[in-house]
């Protein structure tokens, strides 16, 4: 493996990470729109004020389990990749 397709991998690790922070971002914010509506408006407004938060925040969670087993696929993979380069190239170490 060359260091190319390291540099390849931690981009684009990187800019999932930075997509996934943005879409967090993003959801907590609407959820913070909506609770604030809530304290403004009473009744039928509020009612579904705050079961859009509900569904903001599942979501999230959502999103959160999602992208959580992504990068523990993507871990594992990395470690086997290196597992396996380091067996293959042992005596290259020295």
């Amino acid at each position: 493996m060359n260091s190319k397709i390291i540099d390849a991998n931690n981009t684009n690790t990187s800019a999932t990470k930075e997509r996934y922070l943005e879409d967090f971002r993003l959801k907590v914010a609407d959820a913070e729109e909506r609770l604030r509506a809530t304290t403004k408006h009473m009744g039928v407004e509020a009612v579904a004020a705050r079961a859009g938060i509900e569904d903001s925040l599942q979501v999230v969670k959502g999103s959160m389990v999602a992208t959580g087993t992504a990068m523990i696929e993507h871990t594992r993979k990395a470690e086997n990749v290196t597992d396996q380069y380091i067996r293959d190239n042992v005596w290259n170490w020295n």
